[in-house]
């Protein structure tokens, strides 16, 4: 009885976030109603965000069951995403990307996590196995 296995592998590109010389990230916008996410490996509070776009903004909404306003513009890894009203037709909401030790002042870019996904048929059957790097 022969065995033979095959190993599918599939490559997939993730651009990381491309920051500003200010060390900001930025987000397109559209007049009204608009859902966001923090594109940064770290929370932002939301704050600094409008001290970053030098306007008042509304407020962001979250939704956990109810909506209601968070002050914290939590990184998108936590799998949030908000809800903004563009009321101030901005074209780009900016993001600063806050450091809060001398060590990350180092960091250039966020961190970049890599999915990997490996299927192996044989004569067993699918084997499948999911890596997060």
């Amino acid at each position: 009885m022969s065995r033979s296995r095959r190993l599918h592998l599939q490559t997939v590109t993730v651009p990381s976030v491309t920051l500003t010389e200010n060390r900001e990230a930025t987000i397109p916008l559209h007049p009204g109603w608009n859902i966001i996410s923090n594109p940064l490996d770290i929370d932002v509070s939301w704050s600094a965000v409008e001290q970053a776009n030098g306007v008042d903004l509304q407020p962001i909404w979250g939704f956990e069951g109810s909506f209601s306003e968070s002050a914290a513009f939590a990184s998108a890894k936590s799998g949030r995403a908000f809800y903004f009203l563009n009321d101030q037709q901005l074209e780009t909401l900016v993001i600063p990307y806050q450091i809060a030790t001398e060590k990350q002042k180092s960091v250039s870019e966020p961190e970049l996590h890599i999915t990997l996904e490996l299927e192996i048929e044989g004569g067993g059957g699918l084997e499948k196995w999911h890596y997060i790097y």
